[in-house]
């Protein structure tokens, strides 16, 4: 927990004050970034909101996405992604309904992502994907409604 709260402090800390902006080293190839992340997956923008996680006026934005693929991590059907509020900061623009490949750093619980790092549209990844290979982590499915599942069922059975 105190891994997280540093990781949420150092995002807060690059809020933004006049005259800085965000300065990127030339980012790693897929593979080193790969190694280097708590987890890389693929994933579909479902919400974008601000928020103060220390009531102190230090706002990032929580991002929940819902999971594609995924090369690294034990993640859920949904994932909650920490940025900052933007670029100036290393945050990235996530907007909803835009699908994403996310390397994220952190703990599993407070992962992060920002704009130093791979993470990019998933329509712009085809180079990190061809690296990345065939998705390794088991990525879980959850059926919408019962509805849903009784109809695959009788798809099955009828075919």
């Amino acid at each position: 927990m105190r891994t997280a709260i540093c990781i949420l402090l150092a995002l807060v800390v690059l809020q933004p004050v006049a005259g800085r902006a965000c300065s990127c080293a030339e980012p790693r190839e897929p593979l080193a970034e790969l190694a280097s992340s708590t987890a890389v997956f693929s994933g579909r923008v479902m919400h974008v909101e601000l928020a103060d996680p220390y009531g102190q006026g230090w706002f990032l934005k929580r991002v929940t996405m819902a999971l594609i693929d995924c090369w690294k991590g034990a993640l859920d059907a949904t994932v909650i992604v920490w940025t900052g509020v933007n670029e100036a900061v290393c945050g990235i623009d996530f907007q909803v309904d835009t699908e994403w490949l996310v390397y994220a750093f952190g703990p599993q619980d407070v992962m992060g992502a920002g704009l130093c790092s791979r993470t990019q549209p998933l329509e712009w990844a085809a180079y990190d994907l061809a690296q990345l290979g065939t998705p390794t982590c088991t990525v879980p499915v959850v059926p919408s409604t019962w509805s849903a599942v009784k109809r695959l069922y009788e798809m099955n059975v009828t075919h």
